[in-house]
Order: structure tokens, then C-alpha cells, then sequence
């Protein structure tokens, strides 16, 4: 795939995602990221409670999952989370994220105020 036509693929991915997540989380938390390609940077930022969300958007057919984290990885700043969100031809969305980044959204999900027994 030629240069330009890589780049209207991924920037039509970015918008198919925010659209999905808008649709399922709200669109006052997420921001894309326009100026990416010459700034660098991840694709989307998603606020949450346990930090900013730095999300790498692949629409791609086969995964490079560790090189893409990397990238997520490299976008990261004041203690955020890095992950990627891919989605190969005819099939949905999926989140990567490492183990301690995981646990770290696990973690800030639990309810407060719950008497351990």
C-alpha cells in the first residue's frame, strides 16, 4: 500500500474508533490525535481516572504487537498507560495492554467503601 493510501486507511481507522468508543464510553473523555504524523505522539489520548490512556490505532491485517505497544509506550507521559487497539478485516476491535497497566485500570475500577470479609 502506497504511502497516502496508508495514511487514509489509519486516519480512517482513528475515526471508526473514536466513533466506537464515543458510542460505548462517551466522547468528553477522548481526543485524537490530528498533528500525530509530524509531531509524534499516540493516535488518541482517553482521560480516565487511573491516568491518560496513550492508544497506538492499527487497522492492519497481520499484528506486530510489541513494536506497536513500543510506539504507545514512547507516547507516554506523567505516569499515563500505553495501549493499542487493532482490528484486522472482518473482525472487532481488540485492546493490548501490558499486565501492569491492566491491573493498574482493574485496580482504579474497584468499587470504594466495600468491607472485605
Amino acid at each position: 500500500m502506497s504511502g497516502k493510501s496508508s495514511r487514509t486507511k489509519g486516519a480512517a481507522a482513528e475515526r471508526e474508533l473514536s466513533g466506537r468508543l464515543t458510542e460505548l464510553i462517551g466522547n468528553q473523555i477522548i481526543k485524537r490525535n490530528l498533528s500525530q504524523t509530524r509531531e509524534g505522539g499516540a493516535d488518541m489520548h482517553i482521560t480516565s481516572t487511573a491516568g491518560t490512556i496513550f492508544v497506538e490505532c492499527k487497522r492492519v491485517e497481520k499484528a506486530a504487537i510489541h513494536t506497536w505497544l513500543n510506539q504507545a509506550e514512547a507516547a507516554v507521559t506523567d505516569n499515563g498507560l500505553a495501549a493499542v487497539a487493532w482490528r484486522p478485516s472482518r473482525r472487532d476491535w481488540c485492546v493490548v495492554l501490558t499486565l501492569e497497566d491492566f491491573c493498574t485500570l482493574v485496580r482504579e475500577a474497584q468499587p470504594t467503601g466495600e468491607k472485605k470479609e
